[in-house]
């Protein structure tokens, strides 16, 4: 993925190092912070999100990543249309706020792109910083918006974008927050509290996701009739596994209701169908195996009468 240090950036404080995953396509950053609002869901938004999902599908790389493949559809005009009709009511003036600073979480690959969207499609130029981890998710998506930078056609759209990654102790939050006009911070309640220490201008305002955790509930009695387990399974599995049980629609706790022989019945049903499809899906990382065993020993230590179901390997943890 290119670095575009060319910015070192034409801003007035003297900030540390930052990566900049798209070139800055204004002539400046002054004159990012000056482009007019757009009107919500225009027609040049439509026309490059569609450019863009076209883009990403003809990514080779993509059949490994069914989260990007999610994203790109997404953005596909037929959607978003859809999306515009639900939401955008005609004979009511509407623009977007101005500059719009997302700082995406650490966690999941693809949330600073759907950020972005919403951003975009609300009318607003866009400074996302991307996490810092190095996610191949995250250089397929980048890569097709640094190609249709070179597309004349989309450049409307094109020059209100801003990537970015640095590290925490980067003085840009700061610099980036004193420049916008709303700040969409992820990533749970510490992170939300780090980064109000940096002020924001007088009129400008913060969109905030906080801590927050899901459970999943399954019926026995209902699912021993399921015909397709198969596909409840998969649904978990998407819901789970594809951020690592991280995302905040991630079950943490799965709790069973029925009497108890429905309950073993649909457990064994439901878990070997889950085992089938992580064993051809997922590849697990060792630094996330050894954090399973230390989450366990944790709450080993501080719950009551709790056991690890024994397994083979360590594609299913209970």
């Amino acid at each position: 993925m290119p670095k575009y240090e060319g910015a070192a950036i034409l801003m007035q404080n003297n900030i540390k190092s930052i990566d900049f995953l798209k070139q800055i396509t204004t002539p400046d950053y002054e004159s990012f912070l000056k482009l007019p609002p757009l009107t919500p869901f225009s027609q040049d938004i439509i026309d490059y999100l569609n450019a863009l999902s076209k883009e990403i599908n003809q990514d080779s790389r993509l059949r490994q990543y069914p989260d990007v493949a999610t994203f790109s559809f997404f953005c596909r005009k037929a959607n978003i249309v859809q999306w515009k009709n639900k939401l955008f009511c005609d004979g009511i003036i509407k623009l977007g706020r101005g500059v719009v600073f997302h700082i995406a979480p650490s966690n999941v690959p693809v949330n600073f792109a759907f950020s972005l969207v919403t951003g975009l499609l609300s009318g607003n130029s866009n400074i996302v910083r991307v996490p810092s981890k190095k996610f191949n998710q995250i250089t397929i998506i980048v890569d097709a918006i640094n190609k249709l930078t070179k597309v004349p056609q989309y450049s409307n759209i094109s020059n209100r974008i801003i990537l970015v990654r640095y590290d925490r102790s980067n003085d840009a939050t700061k610099e980036f927050s004193l420049n916008c006009d709303v700040r969409v911070i992820w990533g749970g309640d510490e992170t939300i509290n780090q980064i109000r220490k940096n002020p924001l201008p007088p009129r400008a305002f913060d969109i905030t996701f906080a801590d927050r955790y899901s459970f999943c509930a399954i019926n026995a009695d209902k699912f021993i009739y399921e015909k397709d387990p198969n596909k409840i399974a998969n649904g978990f599995y998407n819901d789970t596994y594809l951020f690592d049980q991280n995302a905040c629609t991630s079950p943490h706790l799965v709790v069973w209701i029925g009497t108890k022989s429905n309950v073993n019945k649909a457990q064994n049903v439901f878990w070997d169908n889950l085992y089938n499809i992580v064993k051809d899906k997922y590849r697990v990382q060792s630094v996330f195996a050894v954090d399973k065993i230390t989450s366990f020993y944790n709450q080993a230590i501080h719950m009551q009468d709790i056991k690890l179901m024994s397994t083979e390997d360590n594609l299913l943890w209970r």
